[in-house]
């Protein structure tokens, strides 16, 4: 008989299976993109792991459906944890499970069962999808990780809020800090913030095992050591909560092979709960909307997005505006003469706002010499939250905030306009104009609900990407959630996902 062990987390799906003498024999550690019980199908049944009766015990947030829906044991996450560390660490006197979307702290007596323990609130801070954000926001990858070298005196970033740590990475992106200085003090401040919202003032006696997703991360637990506490890290302590699912697993309610698959692809079927009203379907309604149709576009192997607006000629008179955002870097080349944009190019800033702004121009550049195209460059500015640096350093002519780059730009397309909103990456705009001047402006403060980045998280978290966003929603009618504040809307989602909602239900949920 084979003892099963299932964590389904908010991020990742653990499989852990054991033969009678409680030895590893497969493991399985993969993200399941909002789609649990579809990649627990696709692990098990592509590679036939299930070949004998099974003993099966699920634990994780998103994994009591799937436990009852199976006839198996759920373990409560503290519990499979106590008894992993009991099983193999038996001088462990703490657990700290560090994974995608909690945060635990789990004291053990002199016996190794549990004392006392504590989680973190609703918010994500401490977690790995904060430093997952965080890690994309600066277009950082595993492989670079590898390669990192430590930072012994890092930036110093806010890691109590993921608002305020985007806010703090933005403020050391203009001051010129590397993608290594701030990654470092990312994973310092979030050790910090690990220790004060478990510990609580009271500190650590004994040894402490550290356990969960975030382990992988090696200048975490860089930053971990370094503190006054013992840690100890098992090998593939990701999927530990998986094993003492497994050890707990109860041979009276053993499954058998050949009723195992069926089980799981039933889990695929499964209907959805009624509890939750609706919204009207999604729908693309344009009343007036621009044409941005061109002569030429095209995305170069660097994911600059180039598009000549119409056929240029020989030589031209030109002004060149360069906006430097938290998200994305966009210049634009206007006809001194017509004042019409005729060459914008379009990139991800990825945490390097100076390079970013280096690639367009030689992106334009590059374009200008193959096509045989003199510019002739009469005056330049910048805006966006980087415009001072990159305005410094290309020479720019004028350095403008974005509410009166916005007015402006938006009087050039319709002098008649009153209102603008602006939806940006990492803030989100109100404009009212009278006669042309800016009457009244506000945005958003330090939350990020309502903004171009928190929809992008969720989006990966779902395995789309942005561009499919607008295609997988259309006519589906989301379920209502929280709109108020992104940690809210967070926890929805995965309540609508444990729930038996789709993917494309959930990501509709969060744009309406």
């Amino acid at each position: 008989m084979m003892l099963l062990g299932i964590d389904v987390g908010s991020m990742f799906l653990k499989i852990v299976g054991m033969n009678e003498k409680k030895e590893i024999i497969f493991t399985e550690y993969k993200a399941h993109l909002g789609e649990a019980e579809k990649t627990l199908w696709q692990v098990l049944s592509e590679r036939q792991l299930i070949t004998e009766d099974v003993s099966l015990a699920c634990t994780g947030s998103l994994s009591e459906v799937i436990a009852s829906s199976m006839g198996a044991s759920y373990v409560d996450e503290v519990h499979a944890a106590t008894t992993f560390a009991k099983s193999f660490f038996p001088d462990i006197r703490n657990i700290i499970d560090i994974g995608g979307g909690s945060l635990t702290l789990i004291r053990l007596d002199g016996k190794g069962n549990l004392a006392d323990f504590s989680t973190n609130s609703l918010c994500a801070a401490g977690t790995g999808a904060f430093l997952d954000e965080q890690a994309d926001r600066l277009h950082i990858s595993y492989e670079w990780l590898d390669k990192m070298k430590p930072v012994e005196n890092p930036a110093v970033i806010a890691t109590r809020c993921a608002v305020f740590a985007k806010s703090d990475l933005i403020h050391n992106q203009q001051a010129g800090k590397s993608r290594e200085e701030m990654w470092s003090g990312l994973c310092r401040g979030m050790t910090e913030t690990i220790l004060h919202t478990l510990l609580k003032g009271r500190p650590l006696v004994g040894k402490t095992l550290a356990i969960g997703g975030v382990v992988l991360n090696r200048e975490v637990l860089r930053w971990l050591n370094k503190t006054p506490y013992e840690f100890t890290v098992p090998r593939q302590g990701q999927i530990a909560s998986a094993v003492g699912a497994a050890l707990c697993a109860s041979a009276e309610n053993a499954i058998p092979a050949s009723k195992f698959y069926f089980l799981i692809s039933s889990l695929l079927h499964r209907t959805v709960e009624n509890s939750y009203t609706r919204r009207p379907a999604l729908e693309l309604r344009r009343s007036k909307y621009p044409s941005f149709e061109s002569s030429e576009e095209y995305v170069d192997d660097e994911g600059n997005e180039v598009r000549i607006s119409r056929p240029l000629p020989g030589r031209l008179s030109v002004a060149i505006g360069v906006d430097i955002g938290s998200t994305s870097t966009k210049l634009a080349v206007v006809d001194a003469l017509d004042r019409k944009v005729v060459i914008d190019i379009y990139r991800r800033t990825l945490g390097e706002p100076v390079e970013a702004s280096k690639k367009i121009f030689r992106v334009l550049k590059k374009y200008c010499d193959e096509k045989g195209i003199v510019l002739d460059v009469l005056a330049s500015g910048t805006t966006g939250s980087g415009r001072k640096l990159v305005g410094k350093v290309i020479g720019a002519d004028s350095i403008i905030n974005e509410i009166s780059a916005h007015a402006t730009g938006a009087l050039r397309i319709d002098p008649d306009i009153e209102t603008i909103f602006e939806i940006g990456g990492q803030d989100a705009k109100y404009m009212h104009l009278k006669n042309g001047l800016i009457h009244d402006s506000n945005m958003n403060y330090v939350c990020a609900a309502g903004t171009g980045s928190f929809v992008e998280e969720q989006a990966k978290r779902l395995g789309y990407k942005v561009t499919e966003i607008g295609d997988a929603v259309m006519g589906v009618s989301p379920p209502c959630t929280s709109d108020r504040c992104t940690v809210f809307m967070e926890q929805d989602v995965r309540k609508l996902l444990k729930f038996g909602f789709s993917k494309n239900e959930a990501i509709a949920a969060v744009l309406d």
